[in-house]
């Protein structure tokens, strides 16, 4: 009997933590060294416009200066399957596992031969495990993981019909 209590005891005293991995493995580009000038239309939209502005990959002028506007869209995530988490309950958080997402970095830049829209596409990856906590210190918040992934990714062309 004590036995029984002591299993579920220490089994609910073990607490997973998590944090968050910029993916390098799929995000091998080195920044360019030359960087456009743009006028941000819409910087109210908040993290985006600092997320853009902190990561340098463009110059951010007035819009006198340039006749190149860029528009930012609100960020979005693609979850994949939790079902790796299932292993990390059934050995009560001693194996780390990881689940991996994507973030799109979506704008649209205006000029004199038109518009184009633009995706950032950034892998970042959560591990959960119980020693996780001992990294907590040191790991970087999502926001610094996507100024991060934003410079290191390659802008694409974003392909008519893409859903997210």
């Amino acid at each position: 009997m004590y036995r029984i209590l002591i299993i579920m005891f220490t089994s609910l005293g073990v607490g997973c933590a998590s944090n968050q991995y910029l993916d390098r493995a799929e995000v091998g580009f080195q920044m360019s060294k030359v960087r456009e000038k743009v006028f941000v239309t819409n910087p109210e939209i908040g993290t985006p416009y600092e997320i853009l502005k902190s990561s340098e990959v463009y110059e951010l002028v007035a819009e006198s200066e340039t006749d190149t506007k860029l528009t930012l869209e609100s960020t979005q995530r693609e979850y994949l399957c939790g079902n790796s988490l299932i292993a990390s309950a059934l050995f009560l958080g001693l194996i780390p596992v990881s689940l991996s997402d994507t973030t799109y970095f979506r704008y649209e830049i205006s000029d004199k031969n038109g518009t184009q829209e633009y995706i950032h596409e950034i892998p970042i990856y959560t591990r959960v495990s119980m020693w996780e906590w001992l990294f907590k210190p040191f790991s970087k918040s999502e926001d610094e993981l996507l100024i991060l992934g934003l410079k290191q990714s390659e802008r694409e062309l974003l392909k008519s019909g893409f859903r997210y």
